[in-house]
């Protein structure tokens, strides 16, 4: 688990980075309802593609494990060219600086 900080709602809070990732993911209807557009199929990296109506796998890994880490890769990837995405702190006190500066305004 890699935590970060981020200011929410006038406060600092502490999260799970993959976590974070996650909810940013760009989405898309699947035959199991709306879901993230790249998911793992064993080795494989897949996607929904558009609208959810032509999968296809996108890459092979040697394990689940480099699967699993692509997956993650794109979670990040879509948080850092969402335009909602909060900004990410590497400590509280650096996310701490950042409030008090934003609320010295």
């Amino acid at each position: 688990m890699q935590t970060t900080w981020i200011i929410e709602n006038g406060r600092v809070v502490e999260r799970d980075a993959d976590e974070l990732f996650r909810e940013y993911a760009d989405e898309t209807t699947t035959p199991a309802g709306i879901g993230t557009r790249y998911h793992v199929r064993g080795c494989e990296l897949w996607t929904w593609g558009t609208g959810g109506n032509f999968p296809r796998m996108v890459e092979a890994f040697d394990s689940e494990e480099d699967a699993d880490r692509a997956l993650a890769d794109s979670f990040r990837y879509d948080f850092e060219h969402h335009p909602d995405a909060p900004t990410l702190y590497a400590s509280e006190a650096d996310a701490l600086r950042a409030l008090a500066e934003l609320t010295d305004d």
